[in-house]
């Protein structure tokens, strides 16, 4: 959803993504597979981040669950990646699987997937992951295949093209506020299963 903020006087819009709708669709993805248990992970202080975590607990607490949470730090990503992908491994050790795990967007996603590979989880057997933006690059690229919740970026960057051109025309822009809308879920490997709570009927499911 857009806002606008004040710089020097002026109203400038600004073009924001639908965090709730995103965070609505991620839980109701999960649920749907039959989990029991629920966690997110996010990165930083991010608005984008802490707003589809706020819509995805509130979605899971209403069926009955309750959501871990964890938070990547991206000055240690990028300072001391392996103690932070290390950290995230430890975390996500410590869950009750089967689980199911929603990040606040692909490049998160694709950074759990290392952490389970470094803890020996299996995805999407004990974890599945589903992330947001729908990046080719990184969802398909990833092993296994990320699922992800697609944005509908194409038709905000129409309406963005539009905005400025009022702003430069007139400056008195007739929409003050542009959504980007999340479209539809791309299921990929990374949640193509029910959840299994036997391992021997997991194991099975996994062979076939």
């Amino acid at each position: 959803i857009i806002h606008t903020f004040k710089s020097d006087g002026y109203d400038v819009p600004m073009v924001l993504g639908d965090t709730q709708r995103c965070g609505r669709m991620g839980a109701e993805h999960l649920l749907g597979m039959g989990y029991n248990s629920y966690a997110y992970c996010g990165i930083g202080d991010y608005y984008w981040s802490k707003g589809r975590y706020v819509s995805f607990s509130e979605s899971i607490h209403k069926a009955g669950f309750k959501t871990f949470y964890h938070e990547l730090n991206p000055q240690r990503i990028k300072n001391s990646p392996q103690k932070e992908l290390k950290s995230l491994a430890d975390w996500l050790t410590s869950l009750p699987t089967p689980l199911g795990l929603m990040t606040c967007a692909d490049d998160c996603s694709q950074y759990v997937i290392d952490a389970c590979r470094m803890a020996d989880i299996r995805v999407p057997e004990q974890i599945s992951i589903i992330g947001v933006d729908n990046d080719d690059m990184v969802c398909e690229l990833s092993s296994p295949p990320l699922s992800s919740i697609a944005m509908n970026f194409e038709a905000a960057g129409y309406q963005s093209a539009e905005l400025l051109d009022q702003l430069i025309s007139d400056g008195d822009p007739k929409q003050k506020s542009i959504t980007v809308c999340p479209t539809h879920i791309e299921v990929r490997a990374s949640t193509d299963i029910l959840a299994i709570d036997d391992p021997d009927v997991a194991a099975a499911v996994r062979f076939i």
